[in-house]
């Protein structure tokens, strides 16, 4: 197994990384970070999406002409704020392509 890991072919289990943590006396959680780039958004509390989403949310809510022109609700925008933080939002105009999809699914028929 120390052969695949040193080579780069296998990443090392959380247990050995915990393992070899306490045994160095090295951060656990920067040890998991390195050997696994993807959990550093778990380790840092942090989700990227929402921050990268952060500037077209921003755009968009303090687009106070946008707002009234849609007449976007305060419920409606809590909604588009919990959207900003679960994905990445290229674009503050999406918000409006978004909040016409829910309106349209929620329409009764």
């Amino acid at each position: 197994m120390r052969p695949y890991i040193e080579n780069g072919r296998r990443n090392p289990s959380i247990s050995l990384i915990n393992r070899l943590g306490e045994t160095l006396g090295l951060d656990t959680k920067e040890l998991l970070v390195l050997a696994h780039p993807e959990a550093k958004q778990i380790v840092d509390g942090v989700r990227s999406s929402a921050k990268r989403g952060d500037g077209a949310w921003q755009r968009f809510v303090s687009n106070q002409a946008l707002l009234r022109r849609h007449a976007i609700t305060q419920g409606e925008l809590k909604i588009l704020k919990q959207v900003a933080m679960l994905e990445h939002v290229a674009h503050s105009g999406h918000f409006i392509f978004i909040l016409n999809a829910i309106r349209q699914a929620a329409a009764p028929l």
